[in-house]
């Protein structure tokens, strides 16, 4: 959320505690767009990825990478090189920050979902016709982010680039005065911005928390008391497998619960305290002292997803393995002299079926990597050294 009050205005030579949350930014900004670009990528190229939960997650990637696109490198520049004077035309100011609140709301928004599917899958198994399938999902998905979108209306018809003194511009949010406008303390408080701060605080952030709070204590009663309903019967073999799949139903249960306690730990304190910067219940110098910390630990709050998902998701985590195998064995072939004396061509790790013009040629770097290469008309097989295939 922007604020409507200006402050110190002018470039500053930068300390060393910017230059710290620079490199903080600049790190955090790499994690979030290239992990959740994985994340996109994945989902939406692997078929067996295309399951009800990836398609939430997927959508919690976009938002995620939309922050990590427009809001971490333009705010590394307004706060830290231009000391808050806005640069960036009229445009990008609408652009700015309605994306941003845009995407934070949709995350927000997103957990929720997720959190209910987890109740569906767990305590609605056999009720197939109340669980959610990728179709409904999508759907679900377009209406959060045309919810989110509504609630960023005020900011793309009351966002503007404003003149200060000395030709100094800062984008702000500039709401009509009205009858219901009043004063805390002698200072002035528009009603409308202080409305609109207090329901973003609790439609984004209170009510989605109450919602998940309630449904993951459910959804963890109700796994403890199945444990505890069949610890009598652990030798059984039905049985053990139904104990593997409740462990690896509370592992992810246990990681969308880490992902919203750090969601919101993240971005409860600045939507706090912008409100009661509104009301004046803290200053401006107060306030532009803690929102470096405020505002690092909120885009903090949007990488952990892709940071969370990405590591404990075998899906993804499969498949980010498998950028990162391709990529470093085309590096290891472009550093060698290419040999086109024979056909090289891939085998499937089917053994049962016959090898009859093939032959395995242990790659001299590594033994226990082979290449499977074709003889030409019965000729003999050349290799080249050092060069290794991964089957």
């Amino acid at each position: 959320m922007n604020n409507s009050t200006t402050g110190p205005v002018g470039p500053t030579q930068l300390s060393t505690l910017q230059i710290t949350f620079i490199t903080l930014y600049a790190i955090l900004g790499f994690i979030g767009t290239v992990g959740n670009t994985i994340i996109i990528i994945s989902i939406i190229t692997v078929k067996k990825m295309k399951t009800p939960i990836n398609i939430l997650i997927l959508n919690l990637a976009l938002a995620g990478f939309l922050m990590s696109l427009f809001y971490i490198p333009i705010s590394m520049i307004t706060q830290f090189t231009t000391n808050y004077i806005w640069t960036h035309g009229q445009t990008m100011c609408k652009i700015y920050y309605t994306v941003t609140l845009w995407s934070v709301q949709v995350i927000s928004y997103t957990q929720v979902a997720i959190c209910i599917n987890r109740y569906q899958g767990i305590h609605l198994v056999m009720k197939k016709k109340y669980r959610m399938n990728i179709k409904t999902i999508m759907i679900v998905n377009l209406i959060i982010w045309i919810f989110a979108l509504l609630f960023c209306v005020p900011y793309l018809m009351y966002l503007r680039v404003v003149p200060q003194r000395n030709n100094i511009t800062h984008c702000l949010l500039v709401l009509p005065l009205t009858s219901l406008d009043f004063a805390i303390d002698g200072k002035f408080v528009s009603f409308f911005y202080f409305m609109y701060a207090a329901s973003y605080l609790l439609v984004a952030y209170l009510i989605p928390f109450v919602i998940m709070v309630m449904f993951y204590g459910i959804i963890i009663k109700g796994l403890r008391q199945r444990r505890l309903s069949r610890g009598n019967f652990n030798n059984d073999r039905n049985e053990l497998h139904r104990s593997i799949s409740m462990q690896r139903k509370e592992r992810v249960i246990k990681l969308f619960i880490a992902c919203v306690v750090i969601y919101f730990i993240a971005n409860l304190p600045y939507a706090i305290s912008l409100l009661l910067f509104i009301i004046h219940k803290i200053s401006w110098q107060i306030f532009i002292s803690i929102r470096y910390y405020l505002t690092i630990l909120q885009v903090f709050g949007v990488v952990s997803n892709a940071l969370l998902y990405g590591y404990f998701n075998t899906g993804i985590r499969n498949y980010s393995a498998s950028i990162a195998s391709k990529s470093i064995r085309r590096s290891a072939l472009i550093t060698q002299t290419p040999n086109t004396s024979f056909k090289t061509t891939s085998l499937k790790t089917n053994f049962a079926k016959p090898l009859n013009d093939f032959k395995m040629v242990k790659s001299l770097s590594s033994p226990a990597l082979v290449r499977i290469q074709r003889c030409n008309s019965g000729k003999q097989l050349k290799t080249a050294s050092n060069v290794v295939t991964v089957v």
